[in-house]
């Protein structure tokens, strides 16, 4: 059974009684209907411009019967509706006129309001939301997510999940370093034959193919603290040693082939104690 809209042209003078009141019936029930859905068939929606916020939303049954809707705004909210009817969808007669009243949290009061007036608030809501989120996301360095404050933990305990760890945690530095494991990184160098070479400090050991006589020296060497570089050479004979670098008793050995080089120093390299912790012959 098909479902029977609201009839604008109902009842009519020059309609028989039957047909009249079938027709009162009918829109009495469509009428219902559109109570509870919040519409009614045959009206179609039309507005000012294409904007958030349009001055007017017009409805049209047709070509007449219009109900339209001018709104005034404020910062985002709606404060006032005037609700006016046209007939013929031009001579326009005020219904009522709405009113929405805001404080800074909430709508306190409103007059001629409607079953969804209660939505012109969340509605400015949504807007400044929206404002405060497109500022939130386009911010970045610390503004990013507001000014806050960090707890300092105990250095006895610090998760270092990644990153750069340089030994203060805090306000604190650590006066004891427990690890399962400490691995370090390596360079590997190839220099030409008769090439001079820089190790590089910033990691904790260098491997050196030689080529000839090979003279090395040092880049990246720690400040005012202890540190130490492991050199693996392959001809130890052909390397020459910066005039930093001592060797203690007896000087510098004679290795013809292989050898692992341990070096030390606390000053940033202006004294580099060396010496053999493996010597291939």
């Amino acid at each position: 059974m098909a479902y029977t809209a609201l009839d604008t042209t109902a009842p009519n003078a020059a309609n028989v009684r039957g047909t009249d009141l079938t027709a009162i019936r009918n829109n009495g029930l469509a009428l219902r209907d559109g109570i509870l859905m919040g519409r009614i068939a045959g009206f179609t929606l039309s507005t000012a411009s294409n904007v958030e916020e349009p001055a007017w939303r017009k409805w049209v049954n047709g070509s007449n019967n219009a109900v339209r809707a001018t709104y005034t705004y404020s910062s985002g909210y709606v404060t006032q509706v005037v609700w006016e009817y046209a007939p013929d969808n031009a001579t326009w007669s005020t219904i009522a006129t709405e009113t929405c009243t805001y404080t800074s949290t909430h709508q306190t009061a409103g007059a001629n309001s409607s079953l969804l007036s209660w939505l012109y608030e969340w509605i400015g809501k949504l807007k400044d939301l929206r404002t405060l989120y497109t500022a939130h996301a386009a911010a970045t360095g610390t503004s990013a997510h507001g000014l806050g404050t960090m707890s300092t933990q105990a250095a006895s305990a610090v998760a270092i999940t990644g990153g750069a760890f340089n030994g203060t945690v805090g306000a604190t530095t650590p006066a004891e370093g427990l690890f399962t494991r400490a691995c370090e990184q390596f360079n590997t160098y190839t220099p030409g034959s008769g090439a001079s070479q820089a190790l590089d400090w910033t990691k904790g050991g260098s491997s050196l193919t030689n080529s000839g006589s090979n003279t090395v020296s040092f880049s990246n060497v720690p400040a005012s603290r202890v540190a130490t570089h492991a050199l693996y050479c392959t001809v130890f004979n052909s390397t020459t040693f910066p005039a930093a670098v001592t060797w203690g008793l007896g000087g510098k050995p004679s290795i013809a082939g292989k050898a692992v080089v341990s070096l030390v120093t606390y000053d940033g390299g202006t004294t580099v104690f060396a010496g053999i912790m493996w010597r291939e012959n």
